[in-house]
C-alpha cells in the first residue's frame, strides 16, 4: 500500500504503529515523526525530504529497506532508527543532533555517512551494533561523549 499525504506535516504517536500494510509514505510536507509514529511498521520505502525531527523510537522496528530519503532529517532522538532494517550505505547530510541508541542494531546498514554530526550524545549506544558496517563517514564529528558509543561495531572506523 502506498499513501501519499499531500497536507500532512506531523506523524502523531503510534499513527502507524505495528502497520504491516504501509509499504510507501512520500511527503514533501511532513517535518516531524512524534514517538513511536512507523514503529515496527512494515513501511520500506520513505520519502520525507523535509522531515527534520524523528522523536523517541520514530522508526524503531520498521523495516526501511527501501527507497529512502531523509535529506532534510537534523534531529534523530532516543531509539530514532533503533534495529531497522536500514540496508547498505545510507547518508544523513543535515543530522546535527541525536541521543541514545538513535542509530543501533542495524545490523543489515553497511556505511554509514553523518556529514555534519559535531558530536555525540551525552547518553550511550548511539551507534552500538551495526555488526556488518564497513565504514562510518562522520567528517566533522570532534567529540565522542556517548558511553558504548560504537561498540559491537565493524572496527574500520
Amino acid at each position: 500500500t502506498e499513501e501519499n499525504f499531500p497536507a500532512l506535516t506531523t506523524v502523531g504517536n503510534y499513527s502507524f504503529n505495528g502497520n504491516t500494510a504501509l509499504q510507501t509514505v512520500n511527503s514533501t510536507k511532513i517535518t516531524t515523526v512524534e514517538q513511536s509514529g512507523f514503529a515496527g511498521s512494515y513501511v520500506q520505502n520513505v520519502i520525507l525530504p523535509n522531515l527534520t525531527t524523528v522523536k523517541n523510537s520514530g522508526f524503531e522496528n520498521a523495516y526501511l529497506n527501501g527507497t529512502l530519503d531523509f535529506t532534510g532529517l537534523e534531529t534523530v532522538n532516543y531509539n530514532g532508527f533503533y534495529n531497522t532494517r536500514l540496508t547498505g550505505s545510507q547518508t544523513f547530510p543535515k543530522v546535527t543532533s541525536v541521543e541514545s541508541y538513535s542509530f543501533a542494531y542495524n545490523q543489515y546498514l553497511t556505511e554509514l555517512t553523518l556529514s555534519i554530526l559535531t558530536q555525540t550524545s551525552t547518553g550511550s549506544y548511539d551507534f552500538y551494533y551495526n555488526t556488518i558496517l564497513t565504514a562510518y563517514h562522520f567528517p566533522l564529528l570532534t567529540t565522542i561523549q556517548s558511553d558504548y558509543c560504537f561498540q559491537l561495531c565493524f572496527e574500520n572506523f
